[in-house]
């Protein structure tokens, strides 16, 4: 029933800017979150696209899965929010990440910076031709390599904004991950989280001290350059002949030279085929194809184990869904997609209560690591993942998020203890704006210990809980409270 579906997509779209209007003007939590790119995730690649869909753009007939995707959408959207909620419960958790606070000292940003490009770039060379082992890890973490590289280098910039080094190291990073994260491949989640990583950066370690307008005012021109870049590249992405670094750096070069719209790649961005697959999945599971019920879970268990010493190792939905629709592209089944394929109602139930406790406990480590910028430039350095989660395969995109993040964890707190108590003996550096008197052993730098030119911070008490008030410091953003208040 494309109008019911029409109407669910609409409602549910109005929510999400709702919920995210009220974060944006009441500044309730923080302005960039995992919670944002999630839900801008689901609200691009399932409403957006549903209403599209619905509206005839999907070229499928009437059937009883429009009826039953505009029935999942809300429902989804509904256990999301409760998993939200339910995920304060792991807050106590966050202790677990690793300590990976170090002295914020240009000869500490610098020397991180480099090994992270070196490992990134390095990928370029170990997976030509035949994975090796190294080659396949390297593979499936150099973008979130090169956007944790274009984070610290966001930091080192806002903190020498005046010094042409600064800006030079900037950009050769930023050059350096593009290339890194573009070649040999035409996935677009890579480059998306490194052009993520500089807002990520700029807003944690700057932008967030100042009032919602203005960081509209300041962050629209550049968003509005990078979503240009990112719809250009849409268009050149899938000439396979064109993938190698040199080749990508070119095409992004010849959009800039060369700037125009292409009216088919943007409609065809706008018009995802998230909606269509998930329908076809619901006519057609379980009484055609079935999958057994946590399958989603078993395959992210079980993704690290090479194909070559297990051929029959599941697949993902999206190749499945491929033979089965005779398709010859790269599918996106839709998280609500893989939760009927699996269980129907229940699988939509779990797979939604799980990311909604998963989101909220991301937040919960960006909340508690706040004034450590290595913890927050690795928080972001798979950003295009988290949006792209609601696509899928959204198995696949949870173990590149987790590996991504353990991967760097682990390598950032191997630099801190070999080479911390070096960087210790430099003079640390800061943004314009932002001072800090003194390292906190656990967070690397505490809220309580930190002043701003801007005004106290406003978020250093849970967004979250409700039992928490502070009184509101002049001229600054009101203190972050629950959203359901």
């Amino acid at each position: 029933m494309p109008g019911l579906l029409l109407f669910s997509s609409w409602f549910c779209l109005i929510l999400v800017i709702a919920v995210l209007a009220r974060t944006f003007i009441e500044r309730r939590q923080e302005l960039l979150s995992m919670r944002t790119f999630f839900l801008l995730g689901f609200a691009y690649f399932y409403l957006t696209a549903g209403i599209l869909f619905a509206a005839g753009f999907g070229a499928a007939a009437p059937s009883e899965g429009q009826t039953l995707l505009a029935l999942a959408q809300p429902f989804f959207l509904a256990v999301y929010f409760l998993g939200e909620k339910l995920g304060g419960l792991f807050t106590p958790a966050t202790k677990f990440v690793p300590n990976v606070a170090m002295n914020p000292s240009t000869p500490g940003l610098l020397v991180t910076i480099g090994i992270l490009v070196t490992i990134s770039v390095a990928s370029l060379i170990y997976t030509r031709g035949e994975f090796t082992a190294f080659g396949l890890i390297v593979f499936q973490v150099r973008g979130a390599l090169a956007a944790t590289a274009v984070g610290l280098a966001t930091y080192l910039l806002l903190a020498k904004r005046f010094n042409p080094i600064a800006w030079s190291i900037f950009f050769g990073v930023l050059i350096l991950g593009s290339a890194a994260t573009l070649a040999g491949t035409s996935g677009r989640r890579g480059w998306l989280s490194v052009l993520l990583a500089i807002f990520w950066g700029w807003y944690y370690f700057r932008l967030r001290f100042h009032s919602t307008g203005t960081i509209a005012a300041k962050a629209a021109i550049p968003a509005a350059i990078g979503v240009f870049l990112l719809l250009g590249y849409s268009a050149v992405r899938h000439k396979a002949d064109e993938s190698t670094a040199s080749s990508r750096l070119q095409q992004i070069a010849e959009i800039v030279r060369n700037p125009r719209i292409n009216t088919r790649a943007m409609i065809a961005n706008l018009n995802q085929d998230t909606p269509y697959n998930t329908v076809f999945i619901m006519d057609f599971y379980p009484d055609y194809y079935d999958k057994h019920v946590f399958a989603g879970a078993f395959y992210a268990l079980v993704h690290p184990i090479p194909r070559g010493l297990w051929p029959e190792k599941p697949v993902g939905l999206g190749i499945e869904i491929e033979e089965q629709m005779g398709a010859q592209a790269n599918l996106a089944p839709g998280i609500i997609g893989h939760g009927w394929a699996e269980a129907q109602w229940f699988g939509i139930f779990y797979y939604a209560l799980f990311f909604g406790v998963f989101v909220r406990f991301l937040d919960e480590v960006v909340r508690r690591y706040i004034w450590n910028p290595y913890v927050i430039a690795v928080m972001g350095c798979t950003l295009g993942n988290i949006f792209a989660l609601p696509r899928g395969d959204t198995p696949l995109f949870f173990v590149n998020v987790a590996f991504s993040y353990l991967f760097l964890f682990v390598l950032l707190y191997a630099i801190r203890v070999t080479l911390g108590p070096v960087f210790a003996g430099f003079q640390a550096i800061y943004p314009a704006g932002v001072h800090h008197h003194g390292t906190d052993d656990e967070t690397g730098y505490s809220p309580e210990e930190a002043v701003s030119d801007y005004g106290p911070d406003p978020y250093s008490t849970d967004p979250y809980d409700t039992a928490r008030e502070e009184p509101e410091p002049p001229s600054a953003p009101r203190p972050a409270r629950s959203l359901w208040d």
